[in-house]
């Protein structure tokens, strides 16, 4: 759903960044986009940490067990 989410988190982040605040990332669903990441880091986030980083390609539909 295309509702402005991750624009909204790095604007975020942006600006706690400028305010001199440590900012870290971490998006727990969607499917896999790298531009997501780079995105989050050039708004000043360090770390970035998404669903992939635990071998998640896509959170659709995956088991109890899995999650």
């Amino acid at each position: 759903m295309n509702s402005g989410k991750t624009t909204t988190g790095g604007t975020l982040a942006q600006a706690l960044s400028r305010a001199g605040c440590r900012v870290a990332v971490v998006k727990i669903t969607g499917t896999a986009v790298g531009k997501d990441g780079r995105f989050f880091m050039s708004c000043g986030a360090s770390p970035v940490f998404d669903f992939t980083t635990c071998g998640f390609l896509s959170t659709y539909m995956p088991s109890e067990a899995e999650l």
